[in-house]
């Protein structure tokens, strides 16, 4: 369950087009008016929540510190976005697609490249780190950072 506010009509036209939306039943909105109601639970859920999503990205943002991998800063996010730029062949022109079916079939994980945000910079890519575990969390992260040693590419 989503909500999307905004005074950008351009924004709003974007979402009626992408036809994302449906409607929810009477019961289920009624149990979202009574939870963002209780104010009580709605701060600790939100404290809670944003100690996670932190702790979460301190433990990527060790990970790629130790690769020496650039990435942005981020505090309470949903996810981590970093540069693979070096796991690309040199001499050739980049491939994020070939790259990234390479990370999903050799690790398992599925990052999402810039592409997916009509970037135009290749080599980017996001990791969502919201709802795992800390131990699950470094299983990715093990995972990414052995695909990054076997596949960087020394100048």
């Amino acid at each position: 369950m989503g909500v999307l506010h905004s005074y950008s009509e351009a924004l709003m036209q974007a979402f009626r087009n992408t036809a994302l939306t449906h409607g929810m039943s009477n019961y289920t909105q009624w149990i979202l008016t009574r939870l963002l109601a209780d104010k009580v639970f709605m701060q600790t859920f939100l404290s809670r929540h944003k100690k996670a999503l932190t702790a979460a990205f301190v433990q990527v943002a060790r990970a790629l510190d130790q690769l020496q991998v650039p990435y942005f800063h981020a505090a309470g996010s949903l996810f981590a976005w970093f540069s693979l730029r070096d796991c690309f062949p040199p001499g050739q022109e980049p491939d994020e697609e070939a790259l990234w079916l390479r990370i999903y079939e050799e690790t398992g994980l599925l990052l999402t490249p810039t592409a997916g945000f009509g970037h135009t910079e290749k080599g980017y890519f996001r990791m969502v780190i919201s709802g795992l575990s800390p131990a699950d969390l470094d299983e990715a992260l093990r995972r990414l950072c052995a695909f990054v040693v076997r596949n960087r590419m020394q100048p």
